[in-house]
């Protein structure tokens, strides 16, 4: 094979690795935007919490696995009144008292139970492994 014709090859080789590197790029960038969007997709963007949507996940994932027959209790949680803090002091105001709320709950579910924010004042606590309603009582009551 002539020299050039051999040259031609490796330059036509280089720039094909090249792209094959590019391309590995762009597959990265693609898999860490897609990771991004899903993580939105699920979480409440002023509280952090697991949204709606998750907590659907989460409950029919529960309800495929309960083969592990673990008894848990699901709390709900509606602030009273929530809309006269909006209302009065301003949504400002009303997101800083959601935000609190859900890091109490953040810290209170730790690794253990799971939280979510399903929408406005409304939020879910999932407590596992509550085999006895008075073992559930008093982490419902902090």
């Amino acid at each position: 094979m002539p020299e050039e014709r051999i040259e031609e090859f490796h330059l036509f080789a280089q720039d094909f690795n090249s792209l094959l590197g590019e391309m590995e790029d762009w597959q990265r960038q693609l898999q860490a935007k897609n990771a991004q969007l899903l993580r939105s997709s699920l979480h409440d963007p002023l509280t952090g919490l697991a949204n709606r949507a998750a907590f659907r996940n989460a409950l029919a994932e529960l309800m495929q696995n309960e083969v592990d027959h673990q008894t848990s209790a699901l709390l709900f949680l509606d602030g009273d009144n929530f809309k006269l803090i909006n209302d009065n002091w301003g949504h400002a105001a009303g997101d800083k008292v959601l935000m609190e709320v859900a890091s109490r709950l953040m810290t209170f579910a730790g690794k253990r139970h799971l939280a979510w924010r399903l929408g406005g004042d409304e939020f879910a606590v999932l407590l596992r492994e509550c085999a006895r309603k008075q073992k559930c009582r008093p982490c419902a009551r902090r």
